[in-house]
C-alpha cells in the first residue's frame, strides 16, 4: 500500500489520514459504545417487566390452588416456567396465623424457609435486584385476604450474555468498516494531495539547481491550479529581479572604482568638522562653569549683603543706646560737680541706665547670634566633605540667614521637620539647594503677588531622607517644565536672570548629595519640588 511509512514523516498527506482514520475510529467507538448501552438497559428494563408480569401472574393463578390445598395444580401452573433461562427458582408459600409455610417450588433446591417472613415478602412487592439477582414477591389473595406469597428469583446472566455477544458482533462489523475507511482514506489522500507533492518536487528542484525557468504544470483541480499560476507567477518575478540585480551590480562595480577617493574626502571632512565641534563643547562647558561659579557668588554675595544688613540694625541701635548712655554720664557728672544731685534725679539715672544697658544688651546678643550663624554657614560652605548633622539645625540656620530677605515682605516660610532626623551629607551642597529654591520662590513664585507661603516639609523613607518644598505662587510656566533644569532657562531673561539657578541645584542634587529632584506638575496653585537623597546613617524610630 502506498502508505508505507507514511506515519513516520510529518506530510499533510499524514495528517489527512491519520485525522480521518481517527475520527472514523471515535465516530464508530461512540456508536457502538452507545448502541450497546442503549439495548442493554432497553433488555434489562424489558426483564424486570418480565420478571414482575409473571409473578403476579402466578401469584393470581395460584391462589385458589393454595387456598384449597391443591399442590399438584400449583405444580403444573409453575412447570412452564423451567423453560426460561433467567428464572431461577419460583416458591409458593402458604400463610397461615401470620407464619409462612413451604407449599411448593418449581425445582427441588433446598431453602431455608426461617429467612422468609411476611414483612420482607411485602418489601419485595416491586423487583429488587442485588448483583445479577432479581427477587420479587407477589400476594395471593382470595376474597381480599392474603393467603399467601409467590416468590420469584432471577438472573441477569443470560441477558448480559446476549448483551456481550452483541457487542461482539457490533465490534466484528466496526473492524471491517475501518479496514474500508483505511483504504478510502489512502486512495483520497492520493488523489487529493498527488498534485501537491507534484509542486513540491518542483520547489524543491528550483532551489537545489537555482534554476528559475522551470513551471508548474496545469491540473484540472481548482486549488491546485490557482496555487499553481501564482507559483509561475512568482518565478516571473524572480527571474525580473535577478536581472535588475545583475544590472545594478554592474551600476555598483562602477561605483566602487571612486568610492576611496569620496570616503577619504569626507573622512577629513568629518574630523575637521569633529575637532570643531569639541572646541566649541569645550568652550561652552567652560562658559557654563564660570556662569554656574558667578551665581554661586552672586548668591553668596546676597547672602552676605542681607546679613550685614541684619547686623547693622542691632549695632545701630546698640550704638544709639550707648550715645544716650554717655550723655546721662555727663550730665550726672555736672549735676554731682556742682552739688545739685538729688535722690530723684539719681533714681532716673539709673532707670534710664538700666533701659539702656537691657537695650545695648539684647542688640549686641541678637549681633552675635546672626555673626555665629552666618559663620557656620561659611565654615560649612568651606567644608564640602560628608558631614553627620541634625538636619532640622542645619534648615533652622540656612532659614534664619534668609530672614532679611523675607523682613519687609508679606511673605513667610514654615519649617517641618523633627529633630530626631540624622543625616551625613554634604552640608555645603544642601545650603546651596535650599537657598536657591527659596530665593526662586521669592523671585518667580511671588512675582507681582501680595501674599505668599513657603513649605519645608522633611521625612524618611525607607533608606532616603525627602525634603518637599512647596510655594502657593505662581506655578512653572507650562512652556518649561520640561526644560527646567536646563542650563539658562528662565523666566526673566533680561531681567538679571542667569537661567541657571536650578541647572545648579540638579547638579548639587544629583552629584553632590547622590539624590535626585522631582518637580510635581499635577501640584495646584503654585510649585511643588521633592529632594530625596540617601540618610547615610541610620536612624531608630523614637
Amino acid at each position: 500500500m502506498a502508505t508505507t511509512g507514511l506515519i513516520y514523516r510529518k506530510t499533510l498527506k499524514r495528517d489527512f489520514f491519520i485525522s480521518t482514520v481517527l475520527i472514523a475510529i471515535l465516530a464508530l467507538s461512540l456508536i457502538v459504545i452507545a448502541s450497546s448501552f442503549i439495548l442493554y438497559q432497553q433488555q434489562y428494563q424489558l426483564f424486570l417487566t418480565r420478571m414482575n408480569n409473571q409473578a403476579e401472574d402466578l401469584a393470581y393463578n395460584s391462589a385458589y390452588s393454595l387456598f384449597f390445598e391443591d399442590k399438584q395444580t400449583a405444580n403444573n401452573q409453575l412447570q412452564p416456567l423451567a423453560k426460561y433461562d433467567d428464572v431461577t427458582q419460583v416458591i409458593l408459600f402458604r400463610l397461615s396465623e401470620k407464619q409462612l409455610h413451604l407449599f411448593t417450588s418449581s425445582n427441588s433446591n433446598l431453602i431455608d424457609i426461617t429467612q422468609f417472613s411476611p414483612e420482607r415478602l411485602a418489601l419485595l412487592n416491586k423487583p429488587q435486584v442485588t448483583g445479577q439477582v432479581v427477587e420479587v414477591a407477589k400476594p395471593t389473595i382470595v376474597d381480599g385476604e392474603v393467603v399467601g406469597y409467590l416468590y420469584l428469583i432471577g438472573s441477569s446472566a443470560p441477558l448480559e450474555s446476549m448483551v456481550y455477544r452483541l457487542v461482539r458482533y457490533f465490534a466484528a462489523i466496526s473492524v471491517l468498516v475501518l479496514l474500508l475507511i483505511y483504504w478510502l482514506a489512502d486512495k483520497l489522500g492520493n488523489r487529493v494531495l498527488a498534485p501537491i507533492e507534484r509542486l513540491q518536487l518542483l520547489i524543491a528542484q528550483i532551489a537545489t539547481e537555482k534554476n528559475f525557468n522551470k513551471r508548474a504544470p496545469e491540473t484540472d483541480v481548482e486549488e491546485i491550479r490557482f496555487l499553481s499560476h501564482h507559483i509561475n507567477t512568482l518565478l516571473d518575478t524572480i527571474v525580473d529581479y535577478i536581472d535588475l540585480q545583475q544590472q545594478k551590480e554592474q551600476q555598483i562595480l562602477q561605483l566602487n572604482s571612486n568610492l576611496e577617493m569620496n570616503v577619504a574626502a569626507r573622512t577629513k571632512e568629518l574630523a575637521d568638522t569633529n575637532d570643531a565641534l569639541n572646541s566649541s563643547l569645550h568652550q561652552l562647558q567652560l562658559y557654563q562653569s564660570e556662569l554656574i561659579e558667578q551665581q554661586k557668588m552672586a548668591a553668596l554675595g546676597q547672602l552676605v549683603a542681607g546679613v550685614a544688613h541684619e547686623i547693622n540694625t542691632p549695632i545701630g541701635i546698640g550704638v544709639t543706646a550707648i550715645s544716650m548712655l554717655m550723655e546721662q554720664l555727663k550730665n550726672l557728672d555736672k549735676t554731682y560737680q556742682q552739688n545739685n544731685l538729688t535722690a530723684k534725679g539719681m533714681k532716673n539715672f539709673l532707670a534710664e541706665s538700666q533701659d539702656c544697658s537691657d537695650m545695648v544688651f539684647r542688640n549686641l546678643c541678637r549681633a552675635a547670634d546672626l555673626i555665629s550663624t552666618f559663620k557656620q554657614v561659611a565654615v560649612e560652605q568651606s567644608n564640602e566633605s560628608q558631614q553627620q548633622v541634625c538636619l532640622s539645625k542645619i534648615l533652622e540656620d540656612i532659614l534664619f540667614t534668609l530672614q532679611p530677605k523675607f523682613k519687609h515682605t508679606p511673605y513667610s516660610i514654615k519649617l517641618n521637620c523633627s529633630e530626631q532626623i540624622i543625616v551625613q551629607i554634604n552640608v555645603a551642597a544642601l545650603q546651596q539647594v535650599i537657598i536657591n529654591m527659596v530665593m526662586n520662590s521669592l523671585i518667580h513664585g511671588f512675582d507681582h503677588r501680595e501674599q505668599g507661603n513657603i513649605l519645608i516639609e522633611v521625612a524618611l523613607q525607607a533608606k532616603d531622607c525627602v525634603i518637599t518644598i512647596t510655594d502657593d505662587g505662581n506655578g512653572i510656566p507650562p512652556a518649561i517644565v520640561k526644560t527646567i533644569y536646563d542650563p539658562f532657562v528662565t523666566t526673566k531673561r533680561g531681567q538679571g536672570g542667569s537661567g541657571l539657578g536650578m541647572h545648579l541645584v540638579y547638579n548639587l542634587v544629583s552629584v553632590a548629595l547622590k539624590g535626585r529632584i522631582v518637580l510635581d506638575e499635577q501640584h495646584r496653585p503654585g510649585a511643588r519640588f521633592v529632594i530625596s537623597f540617601p540618610q547615610g546613617v541610620a536612624n531608630d524610630p523614637v
